[in-house]
């Protein structure tokens, strides 16, 4: 077996330290700036190893004067931390102070006074501008002239002006507007030095406009204005801010102009029907000022709804507000259509339902399963009805005739299946449940009589 071989130290004099295996340099830690072969210290005595940058010759307890014992000797440093090499412009051999130093002492200040005295500063290519600009400037601009296009200049007449990369216009700072582009016209009248506007168009000053009737453009302007075409009507609406004559815009939602926008909504309205303007806190009459004379002053008319209150008009025949009549209107029209074309429409119903007839089974059986209470309070109602004037006897008697007619043919079309026991005189026209009024029906039969008489059904179907 191989021995161990002995650990490596620090080849500081006097230090013992043990050093790693990865170590390179032959020092240890504390030791590793100090060079192998640097001076000492030059205190008489003290023999400390000093770094390669210490530019005193004396170690930190002895840098300065009064911690050194005895006089200072003037002593000469040696010591080489680089090896020496030849300078490449005189050829002579030099000890180099630094890694990177390649020539000697005297070659290397000439040559920095040469450079320094054969340097050019590049200007800035901006007219005028004299700034030096850095070796590192790729634009040919100083800060100040970063951002001003040097190819484009103003395009007015006789100005070379530089204009910024931001610049869209053209034209410089000072012929920026066109007012300051048009040339200098003078007043055309005879020894009048003034000068026009740029929208002048008659070529005189205000104090010579007589004379504009000579110029031709005056004369052309003035007959545009004396036969031009008369306007279209305006026919946009009003603020209905009583009191207020304001046109709106088409795409105005608020009904108010532009003076009226923050009037607060807790006005009243006027009470003519149909009109929306809000009236003044001091209006005593509660009409706006367009309907203000067409009713009589004690007497108004109000609708006939109870809790409506509106005013009607003079002219208003049926009694009530626009509202209540649109309500009413819509359902004796609806009411009305029905009573004509019942017998088409039933039709249609029953032929909508032979087609989709599994549709029309589901629609219903969710909206009961969906409006339990409302289909609960329909059958109440429905029996409350049919129990009008029966006493015991009556409800003993028709539950007795339900049994005695279970297998009897349809009474309306004479079929043998039947389904539903149907009340001839309909309970919604004041018919009873008493055991006369009852009769076997099939269920098409049934659907199709719906709230007709039975006389006035078999009269329709022809049965």
């Amino acid at each position: 077996m191989e021995p161990t071989p002995a650990p490596r130290i620090c080849s500081v004099d006097g230090c013992g330290a043990p050093l790693r295996a990865s170590n390179t340099i032959g020092r240890c830690r504390p030791h590793s700036y100090v060079p192998a072969a640097g001076d000492v210290c030059g205190a008489d005595g003290c023999e400390t190893v000093l770094r390669k940058d210490n530019t005193t010759g004396f170690c930190t307890p002895h840098k300065r004067a009064k911690n050194r014992p005895g006089p200072v000797p003037k002593r000469k440093f040696t010591a080489r931390v680089y090896s020496d090499r030849a300078c490449p412009d005189c050829g002579d051999v030099f000890t180099p102070g630094s890694a990177t130093q390649q020539r000697c002492g005297d070659c290397r200040g000439e040559r920095k006074r040469d450079l320094r005295r054969k340097q050019e500063w590049d200007i800035c290519s901006v007219p005028g501008c004299a700034a030096h600009l850095r070796t590192t400037n790729t634009t040919g601009r100083c800060s100040s002239h970063r951002n001003f296009i040097v190819r484009d200049v103003c395009a007015a007449d006789g100005c070379d002006r530089q204009l910024r990369e931001d610049n869209d216009t053209g034209y410089c700072k000072a012929h920026k507007y066109a007012k300051a582009r048009e040339p200098v016209r003078p007043c055309g009248a005879p020894g009048c030095d003034r000068v026009l506007r740029t929208d002048n168009t008659t070529g005189y000053c205000p104090d010579h406009a007589e004379h504009a009737w000579r110029t031709p453009e005056y004369l052309a302007n003035k007959r545009a204005t004396y036969h031009a075409e008369p306007k279209p009507p305006d026919t946009r609406r009003t603020c209905y801010i009583d009191g207020c004559d304001r046109k709106i815009r088409s795409d105005n939602t608020s009904g108010r102009c532009s003076d009226h926008t923050y009037v607060p909504l807790d006005l009243a309205v006027c009470s003519v029907d149909g009109c929306r303007k809000r009236l003044n806190s001091g209006n005593p009459l509660g009409r706006c000022m367009e309907h203000r004379g067409l009713y009589w002053a004690d007497d108004a008319p109000k609708c006939a709804v109870a809790g409506c209150g509106k005013t009607l008009h003079r002219d208003n025949q049926s009694g009530l507000c626009k509202q209540h009549y649109d309500a009413t209107w819509s359902k004796r029209n609806n009411r009305a259509y029905y009573d004509l074309n019942q017998v088409e429409l039933r039709e249609y119903a029953r032929q909508y339902r032979e087609v989709y007839a599994d549709e029309h089974r589901a629609a219903a059986s969710a909206w009961n399963a969906a409006n339990r209470e409302a289909r609960y309070a329909a059958e109440g109602r429905r029996k409350s009805a049919a129990d009008v004037g029966m006493d015991d006897i009556d409800r003993l008697l028709a539950v007795c005739y339900r049994l005695a007619i279970l297998h009897d043919p349809c009474a309306y079309c004479g079929t043998a299946v039947t389904h539903h026991v149907d009340h001839f005189f309909p309970l919604a026209k004041g018919g009873s449940g008493k055991w006369f009024n009852l009769c076997r029906t099939c269920q098409p039969c049934n659907n199709a009589k719906y709230t007709m008489c039975g006389t006035a059904f078999l009269l329709l179907s022809g049965g």
